[in-house]
C-alpha cells in the first residue's frame, strides 16, 4: 500500500502497528503538547507503538544536547524500563534500512522507522516532514504508510527542488537546486 498521511496533531486516522521515529520519542521525552495525542493513542490501545534502537540512540543524543547526558539517561531507561513500547532489532530490520538507504536518499535513523514499520505491516510516524523525506516521497512513493504528527509548511510548486526532482534527490553536495530550495523554504534572500 502507498500512502501519506498528514494529519496536524492528529491520530484519529493513526491505529494497529505504528513504527515511532526518534523525532517522536524527542516528543514524548520532552512531554511537549504534541506528544499528549500520541501518548493518549497508546494508552487507550489505539496503537500498537514500537521502535528500534537506531531510533532510541537518536533520541537519547538529541536531549543530551539539550537536556544534559543524565536527565537524557534517565528519561530513555524510564521508557525502556515501561515497555510500553516494543524495541524490534533483527537482522533483516538492518538489511531492510541499508537497502532503503541505498535507494533513498533520506537519514538513516529514517530508513530504520520504514524497515521497521514493513516488518510490522503498520504505519512509520514521524513528528514532521522533513524535506529529504518529501523529496523521495515525490520521486518515488514509499510502499510503507507514512503518517505526520505536524502539517507539512505550506509547498510552493515554483520550489526549485521541486522542478529538479531526479537531479536533487541524488545525494552528495549541495547543488544549485538545494540552496535555491532553500531560500524558498525558509525566507533567505
Amino acid at each position: 500500500m502507498t500512502g501519506r498521511e498528514t494529519s496536524p496533531s492528529n491520530t484519529d486516522t493513526l491505529s494497529g502497528p505504528v513504527s515511532l521515529d526518534a523525532s517522536v520519542l524527542i516528543e514524548l521525552l520532552s512531554g511537549t503538547p504534541l506528544s499528549k495525542t500520541i501518548t493518549a493513542t497508546i494508552e487507550d490501545d489505539t496503537i500498537i507503538p514500537y521502535t528500534s534502537r537506531i531510533a532510541l540512540t537518536e533520541a537519547e543524543y538529541i536531549l543530551c544536547r539539550k537536556q544534559g547526558l543524565d536527565k537524557a539517561r534517565d528519561r530513555l531507561e524510564k521508557l525502556i524500563q515501561s515497555r510500553v513500547i516494543e524495541i524490534v532489532e533483527d537482522d533483516q530490520l538492518f538489511l531492510e534500512a541499508a537497502k532503503t538507504k541505498c535507494a533513498r536518499s533520506i537519514a538513516l535513523g529514517d530508513c530504520f522507522t520504514l524497515a521497521l514499520a514493513e516488518k510490522i505491516r503498520g504505519t512509520a510516524l514521524f513528528t514532521r516532514q522533513e524535506d529529504d523525506l518529501e523529496v523521495e516521497m515525490l520521486r518515488k512513493p514509499f510502499s510503507q504508510k507514512i503518517h505526520f504528527l505536524e502539517p507539512r509548511p505550506e509547498i510552493n510548486p515554483d520550489d526549485p527542488i521541486f522542478k529538479n526532482i531526479e537531479r536533487a534527490s541524488k545525494p552528495g553536495k549541495k547543488t544549485k537546486w538545494s540552496v535555491d530550495h532553500d531560500k524558498a523554504l525558509y525566507h533567505k534572500p
